[in-house]
């Protein structure tokens, strides 16, 4: 595992830099979900099954490039209990 991700600190756009192996932290009602990416995607902005589709505990999306509707940055992460 390399690096965390952050939401609070990066916002979304951060998620560019997010590679396969990184942390994403969340806390939602007091409790910690903490998850590993698994891969990371750019799409056309129309291909939602392919997000229905997936198996990951977690999908993360953003547009791309910044600021556009003409694409999506996609992260798929998998809840882990490891850290």
């Amino acid at each position: 595992i390399t690096n965390s991700f952050n939401c609070l600190v990066y916002d979304f756009f951060g998620l560019k830099d997010v590679e396969k192996g990184d942390l994403v932290i969340l806390v939602y009602n007091g409790r910690r979900y903490t998850y590993v990416v698994s891969n990371k995607k750019i799409m056309a902005a129309d291909q939602v099954d392919q997000i229905r589709k997936s198996s990951s505990s977690l999908v993360l999306q953003t547009c791309w490039p910044f600021g556009t509707d003409w694409q999506r940055l996609v992260v798929f992460a998998e809840e882990t209990t490891k850290i």
